[in-house]
């Protein structure tokens, strides 16, 4: 540990990885996952609140993983499920297996291109198939170029287990939830796993992670952020036929198109909202029930904390100076018994004899 970094099952730790061991490739190396955390139990969900599915015979597991297939040859599934690397050599690497109608469909994955070397908005990677899958087995699902408006509705998709500890049954469980709700349903193997906009059918996001604090949301990766890159790296790997995406309606506000971009989180004026619009998506609202604290330039304007029984409590008491907490991204304080975030749009920085910082 770093001098006050912090380190805990508190806030912002995370499982690293919602796949868990190892994938053996041909070549008899190892692709190394990240080890799992031990958390105590009682401070972990013991229900992910999904119900078993037969549906989507496109999403498929990999290697203790889940991934999507977005081409006839060609899927998509997180980086950390591929050790965060890249195989271009074609090979024989690891095996896709979907199933439909009770009948197994296995494909080597022959080359894969990791677009992230950590958990978050681009733990994103791309598999090249050694052979297609026909179209009356599992037709490929388009990939999503911005961010829905709010309440859309998503469904996540994952083969992994129902209890954080326990072994997940290998079967596939999907649950649903709105644009602009954290959601909570992650569990180790649902990483790679897509998450669709249940009204276009695009893979909106991929299971990437989740955090084991009082708020308890799921960590995504946002395809929409990557999918200039992604959607080259499928045409070139891919011999099939692309599925078409919705056309965009031409009145959705997108950031950067039609709408103004605002990267940091920004006070509305009335300070019951906190508003945000990045590049490629839509606009985003968040209420603030106890009104909205501006910060100063370059970092995101908070939320006020939740009811007043919410204290720094004996875990975060010490912090009284802006701490980078161990996501490299995120500053918190406890400022008059009251716990603070802040997050900082290009990670922060570690300071032994001062305040850490938000990065220039």
């Amino acid at each position: 540990m770093r001098n006050h970094r912090l380190y805990l099952p508190g806030l912002l730790a995370l499982f690293g990885c919602l796949g868990c061991g190892e994938v053996t490739v041909s070549d008899g190396q190892q692709i190394e996952q990240p080890d799992l955390p031990t958390f105590p139990l009682e401070v972990l969900e013991k229900v992910r609140n999904g119900e078993v599915t037969t549906g989507r015979p496109e999403v498929g597991s990999i290697g203790g993983c889940t991934a999507t297939l977005v081409a006839p040859d060609v899927a998509i599934t997180a980086a950390h499920c591929v050790g965060y690397r890249t195989r271009t050599s074609p090979g024989s690497y690891m095996s896709f297996r979907m199933k439909k109608d009770g009948v197994t469909r296995r494909v080597s994955v022959n080359r894969y291109r990791s677009f992230s070397s950590s958990l978050g908005e681009y733990d994103i990677a791309i598999l090249g198939l050694a052979e297609q899958v026909p179209a009356d087995f599992a037709k490929p699902a388009p990939m999503a170029r911005v961010q829905p408006p709010h309440g859309t509705s998503l469904t996540v998709y994952g083969y992994g287990c129902t209890q954080i500890g326990a072994r997940g049954d290998g079967k596939k469980r999907k649950a649903t939830y709105e644009q602009g709700e954290n959601s909570y349903h992650l569990c180790p193997g649902d990483s790679g796993g897509p998450v669709f906009n249940d009204e276009t059918g695009e893979v909106l996001r991929i299971n990437s992670g989740y955090r084991v604090d009082r708020l308890r949301t799921d960590i995504y990766a946002q395809v929409p952020s990557l999918h200039a890159d992604l959607k080259a790296q499928v045409e070139d790997w891919s011999a099939g036929e692309l599925p078409e995406a919705e056309p965009l309606d031409p009145n959705l506000e997108i950031c950067g198109r039609n709408a103004d971009v605002f990267e940091m989180w920004t006070c509305t004026g009335s300070r019951d909202h906190r508003y945000r619009c990045l590049p490629g998506g839509t606009p985003t609202w968040e209420a603030c029930a106890r009104g909205c604290t501006s910060k100063p330039a370059f970092e995101d304007d908070l939320c006020s904390q939740g009811e007043p029984e919410d204290t720094c409590g004996d875990t975060y008491r010490p912090y009284s100076e802006w701490t980078c907490a161990t996501d490299n991204v995120t500053l918190l304080r406890c400022n008059q018994n009251t716990l603070e975030l802040s997050r900082c749009a290009q990670g922060c920085d570690y300071s032994p004899f001062s305040a850490d910082a938000c990065k220039e």
